[in-house]
């Protein structure tokens, strides 16, 4: 197959770009059947650019809580590092920012990468493999914690959350970003889905799209009313911003501003805002997940 001939020349390669690139490759192509495309491409490239943001993150950051304040030892964590593109980014901008990640090829590949690119040894240190229903820091040491695509491959979801707020200070953040399985996409498969497939059902549909059930199984149904539930389980005090829902808000005011409504009609504006949220859920219908994101304050404001 061609899978295995990619795989195989690529052992005459010590680099650590070609070391991400096999076990990306052998990891989509093993837990998804997702095969070597410009997709897979693209994913390899943006893991394994530091220099680039490539989620986002940290221009959100520095847009919502400021440049100065990040640098002045704001400590972040960054829970399920992959291979530590956003923790690395922010050491090299001068950030105070950890990382734990659970998986030991992705360790490895860090190691090799910090050598590759003469990086500060402690750039190496400042990823810890751990999994996030155990985090092995001591209670408040972090000021925010961030997790991205991460919840949905967790053992234990409730445990991951109450693991990350506890090592959250008394004001700490903990910013959310994951997939919504309410939608009708699978974004590891790539495949159209049924919101929460029922498992039977998935790994038969699977199946028939000649594609592996091994990833499905490892896949936890996260949705932003479990996430909501959950947080609230925790027995912490919390002060919860869909970010989303902000953005819709914040566009039906510019449509306002825009056409010159008055505020005592604005609701025309929002009106108008929610039937494009509507035109945009048909257009990636069964083409691209729906993601959630969450500002979860510690402390109420």
């Amino acid at each position: 197959m061609l899978v295995e001939y990619l795989l195989k020349d690529m052992d005459k390669d010590s680099s650590s770009k070609t070391f991400l690139t096999k076990m990306v490759i052998q990891e989509f192509h093993t837990l998804y059947g997702v095969q070597h495309s410009d997709y897979i491409d693209v994913v390899i490239n943006s893991w394994f650019d530091d220099d680039f943001d490539r989620d986002g993150r940290w221009t959100f950051l520095e847009q919502r809580l400021g440049k100065e304040k990040l640098l002045e030892g704001q400590r972040i964590l960054d829970v399920a590092s992959g291979c530590a593109t956003f923790v690395l980014h922010g050491l090299k901008k001068g950030y105070n920012v950890w990382g734990v990640e659970p998986e030991k090829w992705k360790m490895d590949f860090l190691k090799r990468k910090v050598n590759e690119m003469e990086y500060p040894k402690y750039f190496e240190e400042r990823v810890v493999q751990a999994i996030a229903e155990d985090l092995p820091f001591p209670d408040g040491m972090f000021d925010l914690v961030t997790t991205y695509q991460t919840l949905e491959h967790v053992y234990d979801v409730k445990q991951s959350l109450s693991e990350m707020l506890r090592v959250l200070s008394e004001i700490g953040i903990l910013y959310i970003r994951a997939p919504s399985y309410n939608s009708f996409y699978e974004p590891h498969y790539r495949l159209p889905f049924l919101p929460q497939m029922n498992r039977k059902l998935a790994k038969l549909y699977l199946t028939f799209m000649g594609r592996p059930t091994k990833g499905i199984e490892k896949i936890r149904y996260v949705t932003k009313r479990k996430i909501l539930n959950l947080l609230s389980l925790t027995g912490t005090s919390l002060n919860i911003e869909d970010i989303n829902k902000n953005r819709y808000g914040a566009r039906g005011e510019r449509i306002r501003q825009k056409l010159g409504i008055s505020e005592e009609f604005g609701f025309t504006a929002r009106l108008f805002s929610f039937l494009y949220e509507i035109g945009k859920q048909i257009n990636i219908l069964g083409q691209r997940e729906n993601e959630m994101t969450l500002w979860v304050s510690k402390s109420p404001i």
